[in-house]
C-alpha cells in the first residue's frame, strides 16, 4: 500500500495515544526509556540501531527505514510495575528559627506507581532510495509517589518528568551496504516536583508545595546503517540534546501560605531542564536459518545535568513578618554522570510464523552516592528478558515481551533546601520493576 495513502487511516491510534500518554516509571539509567516497541522489551533492547526489522526502527535508527519495503505501522504498549521501600531517618528545621527544636522522623515510606508506555511508528518507501518515517514515543519518564503523610513528605511527595517526541525521519540508501538517515523532534516536557512544606515540631502546620512546569522545544537525530555481509550488520545514531526552558505555576496550600488573609499562594515558576545526547552502537547477525544473535552499547551525556533549580518558586515559613509565603529558589544538586548501558539478545524462529526473543543486559545508574535523592532513588541494575511473536497474516503480527529489572539497593544521603527549609534524608530505597509489552 503506498505511503501517502496509508497515513490518513490512524486518527484512532494517535487518539488512543492521546489518551494513554501518562507520567512513567524511569526504569532505563535515570529516567530515560529505551522501550519505544513492545517487541523490544523481549531482548533488552538488544541489537536497536541495526536490526531494523520493522517501523520502530524509525526511534532506534533512522536510517533502518531503508530496510521497510512496504509501508507499515506499528503500535506498542508497555506496562511498567514499580515499587519501592525507603527505610531510614529524616529530619525538618528552619534557616530562619534555627533555635526551633528540630522535627526527627524514622521508619519507613513506601511508593508504587504503575503506568502505560505508548509507542507509534509509520514507515515506508518514498521511491528506490528514499524512505519516510515517523516515530511518536516517550524517550524520557519519571514518576516516584511518597505519601504526603510519609516520613519523607518535606523532601518529597509527587516527582514526575515526561517528555512527549514527536520525530519525523527522512532515509537514503546509496547501495545495498550504506544507508543513512536524519530528522528533526519536536518535544514536549511536562515536570512535576511537589512536597510539604512545614515548621519544626508543628504538624498541624503542615502545607502542600505544588510546581507543574511545561515546554515545547527541538533537537534532532541521525543514524547509520553498514551491511557488513550479507548476514551482518552494523547501525550507529545520534539523538542530540534537547534543552527545555519550562515555565509553570507553583502553589502552597496551607496555613503556611497565609497572605494575608487566605491560606493560598500562587507565583510563576521557572527552570532550565536540559535532557541529554544519546548515542546507540549495535551490530545484528544471522548466525543460521533459525538463530539470530544481537548486541547494543547505548551512551548517555547524563553529565550535562548539574542541578535541577526552580526559580520563583513559592515556600513556606519566610523572613517576612506580613506574610509565611515566599517566593524564591529551590535547588536541588544532582551532579549526574554520562552512563553506558549494554545489552545482548537472541532470536529463535520456530517456524514460519512463530519465534522467541530473549536477552539481558546491564544499566548505569547517572546517579552518585553523595548526591542521590528520595525523587530519584536509581542505582545500577541488570536485567533478563523474555518474549515471542506470532505471525497472524502476511501482514500482521503479534509481539509480547517481559523485562525483570535486579536493582542495587540505592542508598541516600541527602539535604534538600527549599526557601528557608532544610529536609534531611537518610537510609535505603529497595525497588522492583517489571515491564511487560505488547504490540
Amino acid at each position: 500500500m503506498p505511503f501517502k495513502k496509508i497515513a490518513p487511516r490512524f486518527s484512532a491510534v494517535i487518539f488512543y495515544l492521546g489518551l494513554s500518554f501518562n507520567p512513567c516509571s524511569g526504569f532505563a539509567g535515570g529516567f530515560q526509556l529505551f522501550e519505544s516497541s513492545a517487541a523490544s522489551v523481549g531482548n533488552f533492547r538488544a541489537g536497536g540501531a541495526a536490526l531494523a526489522e520493522d517501523a520502530s526502527t524509525a526511534f532506534y535508527n533512522p536510517a533502518g527505514l531503508t530496510r521497510i519495503k512496504h509501508s507499515e505501522f506499528v503500535v506498542s504498549s508497555t506496562g511498567v510495575l514499580t515499587s519501592g521501600t525507603f527505610n531510614g531517618k529524616t529530619s525538618l528545621s528552619n534557616a530562619f528559627i534555627p533555635a526551633l527544636p528540630h522535627t526527627h522522623l524514622s521508619g519507613s515510606a513506601d511508593s508504587s506507581f504503575n503506568s502505560v508506555i505508548p509507542a507509534f511508528q509509520i514507515a515506508g518507501p518514498l521511491s528506490k532510495r528514499w524512505y519516510v518515517g515517523f516515530d511518536l514515543s516517550v524517550p524520557f519518564g519519571l514518576s516516584t509517589k511518597w505519601s504526603k503523610n510519609s516520613i519523607v513528605r518535606y523532601a518529597a511527595t509527587e516527582s514526575s518528568i515526561q517528555a512527549i517526541n514527536l520525530a519525523p525521519s527522512l532515509a537514503y540508501r546509496f547501495n545495498h551496504t550504506l544507508s543513512i538517515g536524519g530528522g528533526i523532534d519536536v518535544q514536549y516536557l511536562k515536570g512535576v516536583f511537589n512536597s510539604i512544606g512545614g515548621l519544626n515540631t508543628m504538624p498541624e502546620v503542615d502545607s502542600e508545595a505544588t510546581n507543574t512546569l511545561s515546554d515545547i522545544a527541538t533537537g534532532w537525530h541521525a543514524g547509520l546503517l553498514y551491511q557488513l555481509s550479507h548476514k551482518t550488520r552494523f547501525g550507529i545514531s545520534y539523538r542530540s540534546k534537547i534543552n527545555h526552558q519550562a515555565i509553570g505555576t507553583s502553589q502552597l496550600q496551607g496555613r503556611l501560605a497565609f497572605f494575608p488573609d487566605k491560606y493560598d499562594y500562587t507565583s510563576t515558576v521557572n527552570a532550565s531542564i536540559a535532557l541529554p545526547a544519546t548515542t546507540i552502537a549495535s551490530i545484528f547477525h544471522q548466525i543460521s536459518d533459525q538463530w539470530d544473535l544481537m548486541s547494543s552499547i547505548y551512551y548517555t551525556q547524563w553529565g550535562i545535568i548539574n542541578k535541577l533549580q526552580l526559580n520563583e518558586a513559592v515556600t513556606g515559613t519566610g523572613a517576612d513578618t506580613q506574610q509565611n509565603a515566599v517566593v524564591g529558589k529551590v535547588v536541588n544538586q544532582t551532579h549526574y554522570r554520562n552512563t553506558f548501558a549494554v545489552s545482548m539478545g537472541l532470536i529463535y524462529h520456530h517456524s514460519g510464523k512463530w519465534r522467541l526473543t530473549m536477552g539481558g543486559g546491564y544499566d548505569q545508574t547517572p546517579t552518585i552516592n553523595r548526591y542521590r535523592d528520595i525523587r530519584l532513588p536509581d542505582e545500577d541494575k541488570f536485567a533478563l528478558s523474555l518474549g515471542g511473536g506470532y505471525q497472524l497474516s502476511r501482514l500482521l503480527r503479534l509481539d509480547a515481551g517481559y523485562t525483570h529489572l535486579f536493582i542495587k539497593n540505592a542508598s541516600v544521603n541527602k539535604t534538600s533546601i527549599s526557601g528557608v527549609q532544610i529536609a534531611e534524608v537518610s537510609g535505603t530505597v529497595h525497588s522492583k520493576v517489571d515491564l511487560i509489552g505488547l504490540q
